[in-house]
């Protein structure tokens, strides 16, 4: 009895890899949405994008690794739709006020999708626990970091959260 019900506790202690997860749901999607709101007036160069991105897309995958129920929705389509959702938000080119108005729609958009990664990954701990790939955390975490090494001065929100996550469990990459 006690076997089973140590499967169904949750470690959530610094440094594991469900700590891990939930630093990215709470600081570091939360830390991009704030950098996207202090470039909304003019949006993001391509080559940022691209590795913002390729960040998203790591993560994406990382979640298609977490077995569904039939109660929620699978966490990766909610990781995919966020991806999606940013692409649009940078291909809105230009600094008009509609432009500028698009992107804040999808900024919104990107935070209720956040909410929703962020419910999804609570309501999930122990299954999260019982499957996460530390592998695949930290390549997620490498390609957050290639962001801020690209561009610190434009991603400061992001370079902060990182480097307090690395400051409180130790190194990622």
């Amino acid at each position: 009895m006690s076997s089973k019900k140590s499967s169904n506790t949750v470690r959530n202690e610094r440094g594991t890899p469900l700590y891990k997860l939930n630093r990215l749901r709470e600081n570091v999607l939360t830390s991009l949405l704030d950098d996207l709101v202090n470039m909304k007036e003019t949006g993001l160069e391509d080559d940022y994008c691209k590795i913002i991105d390729r960040s998203l897309e790591y993560t994406t995958n990382f979640a298609t690794e977490i077995p569904s129920s039939y109660i929620r929705a699978p966490l990766y389509k909610h990781f995919s739709n966020f991806r999606e959702t940013y692409k649009k938000w940078n291909d809105l080119k230009g600094d008009s006020k509609e432009i500028v108005a698009e992107r804040e729609k999808k900024l919104k958009k990107l935070r209720k999708i956040r909410k929703k990664i962020t419910d999804s990954i609570s309501m999930r701990q122990v299954e999260l626990q019982n499957n996460l790939d530390e592998q695949v955390l930290t390549d997620i975490y490498h390609s957050f970091h290639l962001v801020i090494v690209k561009a610190p001065e434009v991603f400061v929100n992001l370079s902060k959260a990182l480097y307090t996550i690395v400051k409180k469990i130790g190194k990622f990459f």
